[in-house]
């Protein structure tokens, strides 16, 4: 939702998917844990835990990486919307 909605379709279509179409990127992040740091009625930040899982076309073998996310969450219209992504 918001400013991130906008910053995160932009940067997607100009640089992820042509970079993934042009060099076969596949990859896959799976929620490990997940903890919140706050909540109230509206808004919310939770830690999460990741792993990610990558392959392309000029490393076919699946790379591993960690990594962890202070995501902020906003409540629109009863359904919980992310309006922030910070990796830590």
């Amino acid at each position: 939702t918001g400013g991130f909605l906008t910053y995160d379709s932009q940067f997607a279509d100009q640089f992820v998917a042509p970079a993934a179409k042009k060099k076969y990127i596949h990859s896959v992040a799976s929620v490990v844990r997940a903890a919140t740091i706050d909540a109230h009625a509206n808004s919310a930040h939770v830690l999460i835990f990741l792993n990610q899982t990558t392959t392309s076309r000029e490393n076919p073998e699946p790379t591993q990486s960690a990594s962890s996310v202070n995501v902020g969450l906003t409540k629109i219209e009863g359904a919980w919307r992310i309006s922030s992504f910070d990796p830590i």
